[in-house]
């Protein structure tokens, strides 16, 4: 092969490269709302036992679906 020959993209490929990387840009953002925390967030077990003390507040609670 020679060292001067150039490779030349597929038709179509260029605009293919340019949407996934476009794609896959558009995940790496976190929402704000995801991203910060309530700044207390009451435990599952103390909103069970008194509901209407934390009516209205935003919690943050993990576990498995």
């Amino acid at each position: 092969m020679d060292s001067k020959q150039i490779r030349v993209m597929p038709r179509g490929g260029l605009a293919a490269l340019m949407l996934c990387v476009l794609a896959l840009s558009a995940c790496t953002t976190i929402p704000r709302e995801v991203r910060d925390s309530p700044p207390e967030s009451p435990s599952l077990m103390a909103v069970r036992e008194n509901p209407t003390t934390y009516a209205g507040q935003e919690v943050r609670w993990g576990g498995t679906i």
